[in-house]
């Protein structure tokens, strides 16, 4: 998958691990993930790797 291609596929998702976390990749770059309490910060597509 191109870095293009792993872009579209997260922007403006919610990804859901297991029962009881979860991450939102916003449009904005910014990212809200949970695994209890909210973490926040940026996100992007690099060197194949988000």
């Amino acid at each position: 998958m191109s870095e293009d291609d792993a872009q579209a596929a997260l922007k403006g998702r919610e990804l859901v691990y297991g029962s009881s976390a979860w991450q939102e990749f916003r449009t904005s770059g910014r990212t809200v993930c949970n695994a209890g309490r909210d973490s926040r910060g940026y996100w992007d597509v690099r060197d194949g790797k988000y």
